[in-house]
């Protein structure tokens, strides 16, 4: 079975005008304990004071020397974040983001309010994204050993969680008019993300991503080249059709 951990950087309303990403880290469950491991010990390593396991890596106020990182030094909070790309890197997993381009959207989407602009986006990050989980999974399941799908998702609120639930459900139940689901089991399990440590993993790689597409757009709130070291440390678990083709697969830009 695969644990699959599914976190969002940026927002669906169209007021924001940075794209939106939704990413998904799938963790097969023989690994999982590694990976548990791997995230303790980096915070063993550079969380100060007590209650380490307590604190959250979060991956924007580490970058940006907020709330519980407010009183770490640059090169410290640049030594997190390399710690985390590196276990992305050095162990197995597979990562898959979508980006939603609020810019080209349709027309006739943005003469809609802008909640159901807002939902539209959801809707269609969350279809892109579980058609390719489930493009995934049946790749694992070509083997003989059946690999099922766990979606752990980070928990926002209770309307979103309502809307999230819904969409798997329909999913589930219908696909969508490119495939069928099969291996993804169970309703999502909603998850605090200062409680789980590996939904924090799916945090970082959603906001690596979004940094990548900020620069990409040439944005104003992109960081330094520093993140760029971040996402090329990461792009080698995107999932891909070829060694070398993780674009359209493991990272979709949508509309292109």
């Amino acid at each position: 079975m695969y644990m699959i951990y599914i976190d969002e950087s940026g927002t669906t309303h169209p007021s924001d005008r940075t794209n939106y990403i939704l990413t998904a880290v799938l963790i097969h469950e023989s690994t999982w304990r590694k990976f548990e491991r791997l995230v303790l010990q980096a915070k063993e390593d550079f969380i100060q004071g007590e209650n380490k396991d307590s604190i959250e890596f979060h991956a924007s106020p580490i970058a940006t020397g907020k709330d519980d990182f407010k009183d770490y030094s640059i090169e410290d909070r640049h030594n997190i974040l390399i710690r985390l790309s590196n276990i992305i890197k050095k162990n197995r997993c597979r990562l898959i983001s979508v980006i939603i381009d609020k810019a080209k959207i349709k027309s006739e989407i943005r003469t809609k309010p802008l909640e159901e602009q807002a939902e539209w986006t959801q809707l269609w990050a969350w279809r892109l994204l579980l058609e390719r989980v489930e493009k995934f999974l049946n790749k694992k399941n070509l083997l003989p050993k059946t690999n099922f799908g766990l979606l752990c998702v980070d928990n926002n609120s209770d309307k979103i969680t309502s809307d999230i639930t819904n969409i798997i459900q329909q999913f589930r139940k219908a696909g969508t008019m490119y495939l069928n689901s099969k291996w993804i089991i169970e309703n999502p399990f909603f998850v605090d993300s200062g409680m789980r440590n590996l939904i924090q993993l799916a945090d970082f790689v959603a906001w690596v991503t979004k940094q990548w597409d900020d620069r990409r757009n040439g944005s104003e709130n992109a960081h330094d080249e520093f993140n760029e070291t971040l996402f090329d440390n990461i792009k080698i678990r995107f999932d891909r059709i070829t060694p070398e083709k993780f674009m359209g697969f493991g990272l979709k830009i949508h509309p292109k």
